[in-house]
């Protein structure tokens, strides 16, 4: 189960790697170099424990390279695919007039960038026992369900949902 969670941390650390990489920094903020020391000690240490679970699994480093591969491709893929500054800042304003542009836009985006963590996934088995990557695959093969209920008719579920909650 803890490799679970760190196959987790792993995506949700790309995800933020992502973010941070294709957010504009404003002019105002400034990193410290405690905050950069902090974020830069965290990444660390979970690979190091991504690569003990892949030495645990697999008892050689090239399972663990090829991870941290595959995880940089990832990255590129993304960072490339998805225009992930735009869809943040879209998203902030993201009402029911908005949303006919909205989906039409970002939906084809996120069913590209889903394709990009497929080759992650599959070279991230080596280093999970056969139960634990048999979760994550199911996990990751409900994303494209996901988006399709969530792109469906311009994202009519979030807003049927804010419909419902209204009405409390």
């Amino acid at each position: 189960m803890a490799k679970l969670r760190m196959l987790c941390v792993l995506f949700g650390v790309g995800v933020l790697f992502l973010v941070a990489t294709a957010s504009p920094v404003s002019e105002t903020s400034v990193a410290t170099a405690d905050s950069t020391e902090n974020s830069s000690e965290e990444l660390n240490g979970m690979f190091k424990e991504v690569e003990e679970m892949c030495r645990n699994n697999n008892a050689t480093d090239d399972a663990y390279k090829h991870v941290l591969a595959s995880f940089g491709q990832t990255i590129f893929c993304g960072a490339s695919t998805i225009n992930l500054n735009q869809l943040v800042l879209d998203a902030q304003t993201l009402n029911n007039e908005t949303r006919k542009t909205f989906f039409p836009r970002y939906c084809p985006q996120l069913r590209n960038g889903y394709s990009c963590i497929q080759s992650l996934v599959e070279d991230f088995e080596p280093c999970l026992d056969e139960d634990d990557f048999t979760i994550v695959r199911a996990l990751v093969d409900i994303v494209p369900d996901a988006l399709k209920l969530f792109c469906k008719n311009d994202g009519e579920v979030l807003f049927s949902k804010y419909k419902f909650e209204a009405r409390r």
